[in-house]
């Protein structure tokens, strides 16, 4: 397999992982709970915002090989590296984030009222800017053929 196919098959997974793990905070945040609680929502979104997190970052680093293939074949660099930029931020964010949330409960922090309402809301931000990411990598492929078999730039 093709290593510059590694990367859209992997990016599938933050994407669902975070999509799951903010729907659950304001989920958990909705129903008066808090995020750093040990009840099975709480411990499912921290889960999910960690494993989400750590695709993400395997998904960056996946894009990098894409990133170089795609240069090789002649695509513009410049073509890719809003894509590029802004999956390293969104990778990095969720990352803190998951450090954060994970940490909380450690050090006695608890995440209810506004504390886990802002919590939340960081998750449901972070989403946006996953998204934004999406498609903009959506656009390499689709406006672009980016690294597409059998299109050439």
């Amino acid at each position: 397999m093709p290593l510059e196919l590694l990367h859209p098959m992997i990016i599938h997974f933050p994407i669902v992982l975070l999509i799951q793990a903010a729907l659950i905070d304001v989920l958990v945040t909705a129903r008066g709970d808090s995020l750093s609680g040990a009840g099975v929502l709480p411990l499912v979104g921290r889960f999910s915002l960690l494993a989400g997190a750590a695709a993400a970052v395997t998904a960056v680093g996946f894009g990098y090989l894409a990133h170089d293939i795609a240069v090789d074949k002649g695509f513009s660099d410049s073509l890719i590296e809003q894509h590029e930029g802004l999956g390293v931020t969104t990778a990095s964010v969720f990352a803190v984030l998951a450090l954060l949330r994970f940490a909380a409960p450690r050090f006695g922090l608890v995440l209810d009222g506004p504390r886990g309402l802002g919590a939340a809301a960081l998750t449901v931000a972070g989403v946006g800017l996953l998204l934004t990411t999406a498609y903009f990598g959506g656009a390499l492929v689709y406006d672009h053929g980016v690294n597409v078999s059998l299109v050439k730039p």
